[in-house]
Parts: C-alpha cells; structure tokens; sequence
C-alpha cells in the first residue's frame, strides 16, 4: 500500500512539472514511481512527452514501446511512436504506427495533430495524393496551424498545384515570419506560377533568414536564371557550391545557368565537375554533350551520350543527341541508325522524326525520307512542312502532299 502511494505521489508530481513545462525534471519523477509501478500506463506516455519535448525521440519511443508491452492495443502509444518516429525520419514505420492508432480508435483519425504527421510521412514517402488528402483534413480541423500548412502546400507543389499551394504558405509564412523553410516553399509556388519576381523576392527573404542554407542560393539562383539575370544567378549558384563544394546538383544549375547565357565554356567546365561528380547519373552527361555540341565539338558530344547510353541503354535524349552529333560529322548512316532506335523506344517525339527524314535526305534515300516526313505530318503538320524545305534542298523529289495524295 505504502508502496503504490509513493508511486501515485512521484506520478502527481511529474504531472505539476511537466504542465510547467519542467520536462527534465518531470522525467525524473515518472522514472522514480515507475520504479515502484513499472507498468503504470498513464506515467509510461508522460514519460515519454517529456522526452518528446526535450527532443530525445530515441528514449520517447523506449518509454512509450513499455507502454504497448504493458497495452500491446493502446492506441495513444502507437500514435506517439508514429509522431516520434517521423522525428527521426522513419517515415515508413512512423505512418504505419499511427494508422495502427487509428484503425484501434478511429477518433484519432479525426485528431489534426495525428494527421499532421502522418500527413507529413505521406509527402516524404512520396505518396503526394493521401499526403494531400490527410493534410487538407487536418488544416480544415486546425485552420491557423503554420506547420500544418507547411506542409499542405508542400505537398501541392508535388502536385504542381502551384495556385492552391500559394495561399497555405503564404498564411504559414505569415505565422511564422522567420521560418525559412516557409519563405522558401512560397517562392517555389511562385516560381511553378512563373512570376519570378516574386518568387526572387520569397527565395531572398529565406536567404536573410539563413544564409547557410544551400538550397536557399539554389532557388534564388534559378529564379535570377528564368529573369534572365545570368550574373546574379551565377553569383547564388556560387555561393551554394562554395558552402557545399561536392554537390553535384549546384553544378548542374551552374552548368545550366551558363548554357542559357550561351557562355559554353564555362558550362563545359561546369558540365566536367559535374560528370566528376556523379558519373553513374546518364543526366549529368546531358550539359557535357549540349556544351561540346555547342562549342562544335561534335565527336567530343557524341562521345558524352556514348557513356550515357553505357549506364541506360534505351535512354533517348542521348540517342538524340548522338545523332545529331553524327549528322554534323556527316556520318549519316550511324545518325539514321541511332536516330531509328530512338523512335523505337519512343516514336510520338515529332523533332526525332525531323532529324531522320534529313539524316535519310543526306543519304539521297527518298522513299524513307518522305515516309519520316508522312510519320511526322501526322505528329505536328506544321514541323511536317517546314522539314519538307530541308528535305527538298537536299534531294528532288515530289513534295510532301504528292507522297501522301499516292499513299
């Protein structure tokens, strides 16, 4: 008896701690009466919020895990496991752990701040669509709730739903003035909505905010690149690969940046970092061959999408590009040939079909060059009769509405 009431006495006591927010030493309390009543349920999940406040998710989920020993269908411990869980980036078991709350007791699904995590585990697993579903609930149970909204509009950029996304995070970055992240996604929608002033203007806020964040110097320098501002975006991009000098992604938006300012060298050094940097991407190789092709390197290209095709043989824009490139070295009969398996894998690119019938026009082979042009008339008309001048300058021959008047 005396027993259980030093237990119940330690119990109180954490509960007055831990309402005043003195979590460290409410933990302390709980842990001396569960000492005495080691399977007291109530205490167990107090435990484990005070260490969910002090950040410790690892010894949250050991006192709420002791709380399922005791009540292996306690749905209060399976959601908090669920929402410690997604803490520590365990998306997959932190989903699965709350929807196991739910199916226990359905009130919970009706619980936003549940949702709320469990909305967010959707969008990190990449399941956008009952991301959306599960953070749309949780907003219309808890409409001021700045991260829940957060993360709705995250999720509807995903979707590139970017008009619905721009009036959750406008509202979640006016809550909360000084979340970056908040500032930063905002400009994202802006950005999918192409009014890039604005979007300059959301992306630089965030950057004030925190001027280490890597990814904030990208979004800014993308945002310069679409106002055609190629200096400034060039500087951001800088700014990112100086505090991250190994990533590849900043230069590829380097490498890109360059191009669209038709500075071909330096996206051709960038393109090399790049390539160094992820060799086993067949998309690094992209800027390195457009970058030769460029600078009419052609043979130097087309040995670009030669390694891209070593690491996924059917990929298409390197067989585009190898062709292209052999149609400048005048290799026609390669150009035709890469260009046909191009069409092979996928045969609706109106542009491919362009290339082959003048690749077949350089081999002075007629027939198949006006049944390009015939195959691409049916994809884009007007690139049908534009391609036909080039044909025609090439060979003579009836035109394009003879051959399919004959056909």
């Amino acid at each position: 008896m005396i027993r259980s009431l030093k237990a119940e006495l330690y119990f109180l006591l954490g509960r007055i701690l831990y309402r005043r927010r003195l979590y460290k030493t409410a933990a302390t309390r709980f842990e001396c009466g569960l000492r005495l009543r080691p399977q007291n349920l109530s205490a167990l999940c107090h435990l484990g919020l005070c260490h969910y406040k002090l950040l410790e998710y690892h010894l949250a989920l050991a006192a709420f895990d002791r709380a399922l020993q005791a009540a292996p269908v306690y749905a209060y411990a399976h959601a908090w496991i669920g929402i410690s869980l997604v803490h520590v980036e365990r998306f997959r078991e932190g989903a699965d752990a709350i929807n196991r709350a739910i199916r226990i007791n359905p009130k919970y699904g009706e619980d936003p701040i549940y949702l709320k995590y469990l909305g967010t585990a959707y969008q990190t697993l990449g399941q956008s669509e009952e991301a959306y579903e599960t953070l749309r609930k949780a907003n219309d149970l808890r409409p001021n709730d700045a991260e829940t909204m957060y993360w709705l509009g995250r999720t509807l950029i995903s979707l590139q739903r970017y008009e619905e996304a721009e009036r959750p995070l406008r509202k979640a970055s006016a809550l909360e003035p000084d979340n970056y992240h908040a500032h930063a996604e905002l400009g994202r929608a802006l950005y999918g909505l192409q009014r890039w002033d604005e979007s300059v203007a959301e992306f630089t806020e965030a950057n004030r905010l925190q001027p280490e964040w890597i990814d904030g110097h990208v979004n800014l320098g993308m945002a310069y690149r679409e106002q055609k501002d190629f200096t400034r975006a060039i500087d951001e991009l800088k700014k990112a690969s100086a505090l991250q000098p190994n990533d590849a992604e900043t230069y590829r938006q380097i490498a890109v940046t360059y191009a669209d300012a038709a500075l071909w060298e330096e996206s051709l050094e960038a393109s090399k970092n790049l390539v160094q940097l992820n060799p086993n991407d067949e998309i690094s190789y992209a800027s390195l061959s457009a970058a030769y092709h460029a600078l009419e390197r052609y043979q130097e290209s087309a040995d670009a999408c030669a390694d891209a095709l070593k690491i996924n043989p059917n990929c298409v824009w390197a067989l585009e590009g190898m062709g292209y490139a052999y149609g400048n070295l005048d290799r026609y009969k390669d150009e035709v040939e890469v260009l046909r398996r191009a069409i092979e894998i996928k045969p609706d690119t109106p542009y491919t079909h362009a290339w082959l019938a003048q690749a077949y026009a350089d081999l002075n082979d007629q027939k198949a060059a006006y049944e390009e042009l015939s195959a691409l008339a049916k994809l884009d008309p007007s690139m049908a009769k534009e391609t036909e001048v080039l044909v025609k300058e090439k060979l003579k021959g009836p035109s394009l509405d003879e051959q399919l008047t004959r056909s």
